[in-house]
C-alpha cells in the first residue's frame, strides 16, 4: 500500500462513501423490508464492512483492476437490496445506477475542495481531510437526492405491467454510468489531478444535474401513468359498480310493478271468495296480504338513487338476519349525480354488509344516518359491528379483505368524496366500524 496515507485513513474513506449511501437507501425503501429490523440491521452492518474491504483491498491491485472493483461493489449492493427490499429488480437497480453515478460526484467534489485547502493534503489521495470533505458534500447532496428523486421513485406502486419497462428505463443511468467510466478512466493522466481542476467538476456537475432533471422527469412520468392507470381502473370499476347498482334498481321496479299488479289479482280472488263464502280462502289471502313483500315498497328518502339502495339492503339486511337501523334524509333535487349517489352509498352499505356476514357478532346491525348539514354540505355515516382490524398497506390505504390489493369499493368512495370536495374518514372504536362521509356542493 502507498506509504502517503494510512491504513485507517482508507477505512475512514471506505466508511464515508459506504455508510451513507446504505443509510439512504434504508431509509428511501424503509416500508419494503422483506424482515424485520432485528435481520435488516446486521445484514447492513456486514455490507458496510464488505464494502470498505473491497474498497481499501483494491489499492493492492493495478489502476487497470479499478472499473472492475467498482461494477463488484455495484454487484454487491444490488444483491443486498434485491435480497433484503421487495420491490421489482429494475426499480431497485434504476435506484442503484442512479445512486452510483451521484457518488462519483460527492468523490470528485470532496477531493476539489481538499485540494483547495491543501493541495499536498489532496496529493496524498485517502488522506483524512479526503474524507471529511466527502463527508460534508453528502450532508448537503443526499437530502437534496432523496426530496427530488429517491422519495417520490419509493412511493410508486409498481404494478405488473411496469415492471419490464423499470429494467428498461435502467438504461438511462447506465448510458451516464459508462460517460462516467470511459472518462474518469481512459484518460492517460491520473485522475486525482484532474479531480483538482476547476474544468473537471464543473463539468461533472453539469453532467450530474443534466441526469437528475432526466431521472426527476423519468419518476414523475412514472407518477403520471400510475395515476392515469389507477383512474382507468376505478372508472372501470365505477362503470361495473352502475351496472349492478342499475340492475338492482330495475329488479327493484319490476318487484314494484309486479306486487302492484298482485294486489290486484289477490284482491279479484279475494272478492270470488268472497261471493263463495269460502273463508278459509279469504283467511290465506288475508295472511299473504299482510306480508311486506306485497305491499308498497318503503320509502326512505325523497331522492330516487339513494332510496333504490336503501332499499335493496333493507331487504338483504332482513334475509341475512341483520337489523337495519336508517334515519337518512336526502333531497329529490340533491346536488351530487345519481350515478355517484349510487356508488357510493352502494359501496358503503356493501363493505357494512359483507363485514357483518363475514365476522358474524352476536347483534349483526347496521346504521345509517345521512342529512343536509347546511344547503350546500351533506353528511352521511355507515356504522356496522366489527373486532376485526381493517388491513392497511404501508401507505395506510385499506386493503380488501376479498383479493390482493386495495379495496376497489374504498377507492371509489374515496374517488366521489374528492370529486365533490369532501372528506372521507374510516375508524374503528369501541368494536365498531364508522364510515363517516362529507361532501359539498362544488
Amino acid at each position: 500500500m502507498s506509504s502517503t496515507f494510512n491504513t485507517w485513513e482508507i477505512i475512514l474513506y471506505g466508511i464515508v462513501v459506504t455508510v451513507p449511501c446504505v443509510l439512504l437507501a434504508a431509509y428511501t425503501f424503509r416500508d419494503d423490508f422483506r424482515y424485520s429490523m432485528k435481520t435488516m440491521i446486521p445484514a447492513a452492518i456486514v455490507l458496510c464492512a464488505v464494502q470498505v474491504l473491497l474498497n481499501a483491498g483494491i489499492e493492492f491491485f493495478p489502476r487497470s483492476m479499478y472499473v472492475w472493483s467498482d461494477f463488484l461493489r455495484g454487484a454487491v449492493y444490488l444483491g443486498f437490496l434485491l435480497l433484503m427490499i421487495k420491490e421489482p429488480a429494475g426499480k431497485v437497480l434504476f435506484f442503484l445506477i442512479a445512486l452510483s453515478n451521484f457518488s462519483n460526484y460527492f468523490v470528485i467534489m470532496g477531493k476539489f475542495i481538499e485540494s483547495r485547502f491543501s493541495r499536498e493534503m489532496a496529493l496524498m489521495r485517502y488522506n483524512w481531510t479526503y474524507a471529511v470533505c466527502v463527508l460534508a458534500v453528502e450532508c448537503v447532496c443526499l437530502p437534496i437526492l432523496y426530496y427530488l428523486l429517491f422519495k417520490p421513485l419509493a412511493e410508486l406502486k409498481t404494478s405488473d405491467s411496469e415492471r419490464r419497462m423499470w429494467l428498461y428505463l435502467c438504461l438511462v443511468p447506465a448510458t451516464f454510468t459508462v460517460f462516467w467510466v470511459v472518462w474518469f478512466y481512459g484518460d492517460a493522466e491520473p485522475a486525482l489531478y484532474r479531480c483538482m481542476t476547476y474544468s473537471y467538476w464543473i463539468v461533472k456537475l453539469a453532467t450530474d444535474i443534466g441526469a437528475l432533471i432526466i431521472y426527476h422527469l423519468i419518476v414523475m412520468l412514472m407518477r403520471e401513468q400510475e395515476k392515469n392507470l389507477r383512474l382507468s381502473e376505478e372508472s372501470y370499476e365505477q362503470s361495473l359498480e352502475l351496472a349492478q347498482y342499475n340492475s338492482m334498481r330495475d329488479t327493484l321496479e319490476r318487484a314494484r310493478v309486479l306486487r302492484h299488479d298482485l294486489r290486484h289479482h289477490m284482491n279479484a280472488i279475494y272478492g270470488y271468495a268472497e261471493e263463495a263464502g269460502n273463508e278459509e280462502i279469504m283467511d290465506y289471502i288475508d295472511g299473504i296480504m299482510e306480508q311486506s313483500r306485497l305491499q308498497e315498497p318503503l320509502r326512505v328518502c325523497e331522492n330516487p338513487a339513494a332510496n333504490y339502495m336503501l332499499q335493496h339492503y333493507i331487504i338483504e339486511a332482513s334475509e341475512q338476519g341483520i337489523k337495519m337501523n336508517v334515519n337518512f334524509s336526502m333531497p329529490q333535487d340533491f346536488f351530487m349525480k345519481p350515478m355517484d349517489v349510487t356508488i357510493l352509498l352502494g359501496n358503503l352499505l356493501k363493505n357494512a354488509m359483507d363485514a357483518c356476514v363475514r365476522e358474524r357478532p352476536d347483534e349483526p346491525y347496521i346504521s345509517v344516518k345521512g342529512r343536509m348539514q347546511t344547503d350546500s354540505i351533506f353528511v352521511m355515516s355507515v356504522s356496522n359491528p366489527s373486532n376485526e382490524a381493517a388491513p392497511k398497506d404501508a401507505a395506510g390505504h385499506i386493503l380488501s379483505h376479498n383479493h390482493p390489493g386495495r379495496g376497489i369499493g374504498v377507492n371509489s368512495i374515496s374517488s366521489i368524496v374528492k370529486r365533490y370536495g369532501g372528506v372521507a374518514h374510516f375508524s374503528r372504536e369501541g368494536g365498531v366500524f364508522t364510515a363517516e362521509i362529507m361532501v359539498s356542493k362544488q
